[in-house]
């Protein structure tokens, strides 16, 4: 490499003939042509990439704030109408162990229930009066679930929303329903528009995600993430409410049109199009200049060697062919001559 570049360097410092300097230059400003056009249009690639990426991150973020507001409205609504419909049925309030047992046909008979997973009736912090759903007899009741509204039950490997809302119990007074919300991968994915991943991270960990897998290295902070397929555009939101909130990590696929390299094949091509387009315009108009300037220096040499007019003679007329200040300069070296070998004959 160091005598390549050694030997360009003689040559564009004018050792080498003509010719071989003049290709030189016209290669090395290809050469120039090529890495500008290609560092100008990598900027420019990954520039037009960066811009769809912030405008995608803005465009999810603008959607997932409504939408999370609007499925937390739906949710509370959701709980303050199952309340109303045990109340309404005044189930509640029949004395005795019967009002369990006729809660739970009331619920089973519910099938707006689906919409939450578990259901506890309450007096106090402790006293557990009922429990209601394939995990409730699970759920151990802890200060966090009573005070929390985001609650994840390790014994039921779920992740839940809570809603505690009081009722009437009759003469016994006041109680409180707590109604678990369960947050599952089906829930994220009919929340999940196409193109995007939804992660839920609570407790230091993703717990659940739109696809089913819980990846380790999905965390609230970064922004993007590339793979082969294409890039990952991250975008944090905060669930909406007050006390310790999940963030929701939305991660919304890009798709380029053209890999880089399909993108550089173009710029490249035109700048191979044009270097071609120099070289027989101006390349081989040089050439041949060159040439007419080395037929001269010929020209010199074999008279100042052999000191005979007709041995450059040949060589003159070829540098002469054109109109220009070359054939002028190849007039005056003939004038030159002949006047040299006139002194010569009269100095004789």
């Amino acid at each position: 490499m160091k005598l390549i570049s050694e030997r360009i360097s003689s040559l564009l410092q004018g050792r080498g003939n003509l010719q071989r300097q003049a290709l030189v230059r016209l290669l090395m400003v290809g050469i120039f042509a090529v890495f500008a056009i290609t560092m100008i249009a990598t900027n420019a690639y990954y520039t037009q990439l960066r811009n769809e990426s912030e405008q995608k991150r803005t465009s999810t973020r603008q959607f997932y704030e409504k939408e999370l507001s609007r499925t937390e409205e739906r949710w509370l609504n959701d709980a303050q109408q199952m309340k109303v419909r045990i109340e309404f049925s005044r189930i509640l309030e029949t004395p005795g162990e019967a009002r369990w047992l006729k809660l739970n046909a009331f619920l089973n008979a519910q099938s707006e229930f689906a919409n939450f997973s578990n259901l506890l009736v309450l007096r106090g912090e402790d006293n557990v009066l009922f429990r209601y759903g394939h995990d409730a007899h699970k759920i151990q009741v802890n200060p966090a679930l009573l005070a929390a509204n985001w609650y994840y039950a390790t014994e039921a490997l779920e992740l839940y929303r809570v809603y505690r809302i009081p009722v009437w119990l009759g003469k016994e007074g006041q109680c409180m329903l707590l109604l678990l919300k369960s947050v599952n991968t089906a829930g994220l994915a009919d929340m999940a528009v196409p193109e995007t991943r939804i992660h839920l991270f609570f407790n230091d960990r993703v717990l659940v995600t739109s696809g089913g897998d819980l990846p380790e290295n999905i965390r609230p902070g970064i922004r993007e993430i590339a793979t082969p397929a294409g890039l990952l555009v991250h975008t944090d939101l905060p669930w909406p409410g007050s006390g310790i909130q999940p963030t929701m990590i939305i991660q919304r696929e890009i798709h380029s049109a053209f890999p880089l390299i399909q993108f550089l094949l173009r710029p490249l091509a035109l700048i191979m199009i044009i270097v071609t387009m120099i070289w027989f315009g101006l390349g081989r108009w040089l050439t041949r200049t060159v040439r007419r300037v080395e037929k001269l220096e010929l020209a010199a040499n074999d008279y100042a060697q052999f000191g005979v007019i007709s041995s450059a003679s040949e060589q003159i007329q070829a540098a002469g062919g054109q109109p220009d200040e070359i054939s002028d300069l190849a007039q005056s070296m003939q004038k030159l001559m002949h006047e040299v070998d006139s002194r010569k004959i009269k100095q004789k």
